[in-house]
């Protein structure tokens, strides 16, 4: 930043790269009113950083001049302000050159004290530019944290997907044997009906048929007490018929209650089935979900 200023003869120039430097230029007029060739110059180096505004050499060198001024006569006030600079009016023009020098002087004090306000304000504004970067760098390492983690939870979310989709494909499979065993399931329950059905046929045939036998067995022996052994012979025919035909039943009773226990079982496989198809379609439902938020 460079700052150039003038006034009552004096110029003031601050250039603040690396370092800031000051120097202002004096003239002085002639018996005859014009402006002579001599130039004063002063340098001050100032160092960067934040370093307070009492410590810096642009403000102890106003101080010297304030103190200078003070303190004593005109030549050895320009000498300290200057740093070095020697002014030498004419002989026999003291008093114009003192009461210029006097207003130079006073100029040179205004540009100062506009010096010193220029460099406090670009101090201030320094100091907040660093604390801008400074809050500006911690968003930026904010930013970089949440972003990491959101880099991880989408992560972590693309794992549990391709988990669910393996699940969801084991799930299908799964879905599909029980399908097939349903199938399976339903004809063998189709043919136990048939088998069924047939049983109770033939059961209700022989209990029809022992019945009959039984009835004939009775009246046979109520109305021929008195046969002849070829009629007992009969009687034991009969009678083992019966006990035959007893015995057929019992089977026929046993394996109808097994085909009812089949029957139960194939009703339960054919529930579980059904509930792994509703698990299906929930996991099919889970699936689609997953694909509208990710698109």
């Amino acid at each position: 930043m460079a700052v150039s200023r003038s006034r009552g003869g004096g110029v003031w120039d601050t250039d603040t790269d690396d370092t800031n430097n000051f120097s202002f230029n004096i003239d002085h007029e002639d018996d005859s009113g014009q402006h002579g060739g001599r130039k004063e110059h002063g340098v001050v180096a100032m160092a960067r950083g934040d370093a307070a505004t009492t410590e810096s050499p642009l403000f102890r060198l106003s101080e010297r001049v304030k103190g200078a001024a003070r303190a004593s006569g005109e030549r050895r006030m320009l000498k300290k302000t200057a740093s070095g600079c020697s002014l030498s009016p004419r002989p026999g023009d003291y008093a114009n050159n003192h009461s210029g020098s006097s207003a130079k002087l006073a100029a040179c004090q205004a540009q100062l004290e506009e010096v010193l306000q220029a460099h406090q304000a670009s101090q201030q504004e320094t100091a907040e530019l660093r604390r801008q970067c400074a809050s500006d760098q911690d968003q930026t390492r904010r930013t970089a944290r949440q972003l990491q983690q959101l880099q991880q939870t989408r992560s972590k979310e693309s794992k549990a997907k391709e988990e669910e989709v393996l699940s969801v494909a084991s799930l299908s499979a799964r879905v599909n044997e029980l399908e097939q065993e349903l199938g399976s399931s339903r004809r063998a329950a189709r043919q136990s009906e048939t088998d069924k059905k047939s049983l109770e046929v033939r059961l209700h045939r022989a209990l029809e048929e022992a019945s009959k036998q039984k009835e004939a067995v009775r009246q046979t022996r109520g109305q021929h007490k008195d046969l002849g052994q070829g009629q007992r012979l009969e009687m034991a025919r009969l009678e083992g018929h019966c006990q035959r035909l007893e015995r057929q039943k019992l089977e026929l009773l046993s394996a109808f209650k097994k085909q009812l226990k089949l029957i139960d079982v194939l009703k339960r496989q054919k529930f579980h089935v059904e509930a792994a198809r509703l698990l299906g379609f929930t996991e099919e439902d889970f699936v689609k979900t997953l694909d509208w938020d990710s698109k």
